[in-house]
């Protein structure tokens, strides 16, 4: 028996709503499969990156 898991959609916008929360900015920028599709979640810090 599979394992019950949530939608992608119920998860990219609850991911979406927390950064707001927290005030940070995010966005979805490509759309798939509501039901199983993938997420890609890429980070950006707000400091400076070190210089070499």
């Amino acid at each position: 028996m599979a394992t019950p898991r949530l939608r992608s959609d119920i998860v990219a916008r609850a991911l979406l709503r927390q950064c707001g929360q927290d005030g940070r900015s995010a966005m979805m920028l490509r759309r798939g499969d509501p039901d199983a599709g993938g997420l890609l979640v890429v980070l950006l810090g707000r400091e400076a990156p070190p210089s070499s």
